[in-house]
């Protein structure tokens, strides 16, 4: 028979979910934990409990179903970021105002500001995501880099002639390494 969550490992469970951050859920769930320390510690081992991650993984499956969260969307996401071509924010040298902007350079904006200046005009400041981040994001995701290719050969050659080296300097009697 499974035994089920208690009540404070489902609030555990709840809070964790909300930034994956163990310590400040423990905290939540076991009020009277009297350091960050213990905290963190019963937390790490909490989410080494089998019934934890279980539940953990059911409701942030849950989540991502109702939110319609795919791997389709967050990668089309990345790429919106990675793929931002700053020219799109401009017409004739000045910023577009947001309703201007294409979809895809929207997705890219992580701030905007706005601006009205004394005699009334308004401009407009971007700030894009994470440019460099993104593209390594997709390179790591899709499988783009290259495998560290290591030459067992050279090494294995050159362990046999450190080891013919250390005989002839300290005779056969050397033993192995």
């Amino acid at each position: 028979m499974v035994k089920k969550l208690t009540t404070n490992q489902k609030i555990f469970v709840s809070e964790y979910i909300q930034d994956r951050n163990g310590t400040r859920a423990y905290r939540a769930a076991y009020p009277n934990c009297r350091t960050d320390n213990a905290a963190a510690k019963s937390a790490f081992d909490l989410l080494r409990n089998p019934k934890i991650t279980q539940e953990i993984d059911k409701r942030i499956k849950a989540l991502a179903e109702k939110n319609e969260i795919t791997a389709q969307k967050v990668l089309h996401e990345e790429a919106c970021i990675a793929f931002a071509d700053i020219l799109d924010l401009f017409n004739k040298g000045k910023p577009k105002p947001p309703h201007e902007l294409p979809e895809r350079i929207r997705k890219a904006i992580s701030q905007l500001k706005v601006m009205v200046q004394p005699n009334g005009t308004i401009t407009y400041e971007y700030r894009l995501d994470g440019k460099s981040r993104s593209l390594n994001r997709l390179h790591k995701h899709l499988g783009m880099e290259a495998p560290t290719k290591v030459d067992v050969e050279g090494q294995a050659a050159l362990a046999e002639r450190i080891m013919q080296a250390r005989k002839r300097v300290y005779g056969g009697g050397f033993g192995s390494v």
